[in-house]
């Protein structure tokens, strides 16, 4: 496999994740912490691919956030033990919504430049017409990051993936010394296309709405 560690321009995974977008039909994205500076990577690639989606085909990227939370709030939004009264689904959910606002301080971190501003609406307009999915992961604390390009019937390559160190930040992008590996083998890329449906479809993996960014 080739290494991706943001070294040498050559070796940046920023470029190489943008490239797979542009060339794959759709994404899947685990990521630990995501940012707009990351998102603006992807933004306009995305857009360029809106008009060619029907509305029934699945999102352009979809992105699943794990974040590292408190432990009290990670105990308190692990699923209700089989018999629980509604008073604790009602805590959980309650605990997720604290979990949704700290993602907005997290996306919203340091926003106020024109070209942050214009990659914000651009997701908000993503997320609102289906273009672009989210999730929260909130069963466990979700520190694995992967970026799994999707091309269906594609004689060439149907996947393509992306695995290591670099959350969906533009530091992760382009200035942290980083760690990732492209994966191109058949099995090995359907594994990880089948772990991250495990995580999306978890039934505590919360879903986040436009309504994130009003």
């Amino acid at each position: 496999p080739d290494i991706f560690d943001n070294l040498k321009t050559e070796s940046a995974i920023g470029p190489a994740l943008q490239s797979a977008l542009t060339n794959f039909d759709f994404a899947d994205v685990a990521t630990g912490y995501f940012d707009l500076r990351g998102w603006a990577s992807f933004a306009d690639i995305v857009d360029g691919k809106v008009d060619a989606r029907q509305p029934d085909d699945p999102a352009i990227v979809r992105v699943l956030v794990g974040m590292v939370m408190l432990s009290a709030l990670q105990d308190a939004v692990q699923p209700p033990p089989y018999g629980s009264d509604i008073n604790d689904m009602t805590k959980a959910l309650a605990a997720k919504e604290q979990l949704v606002k700290h993602l907005r301080t997290q996306l919203m971190r340091g926003l106020p430049s024109d070209a942050e501003q214009k990659t914000l609406q651009q997701l908000k307009a993503q997320l609102k017409s289906g273009a672009v999915a989210m999730k929260v992961f909130t069963t466990a604390p979700l520190h694995g990051k992967t970026y799994i390009f999707h091309a269906p019937g594609n004689a060439f390559a149907e996947r393509r993936a992306y695995v290591g160190s670099s959350n969906l930040t533009n530091a992760g992008f382009f200035k942290n010394l980083e760690l990732n590996i492209d994966v191109t083998d058949n099995d090995a890329t359907s594994k990880l296309a089948q772990w991250f449906t495990d995580r999306w479809d978890d039934h505590f993996s919360l879903t986040i709405t436009a309504e994130i960014i009003e």
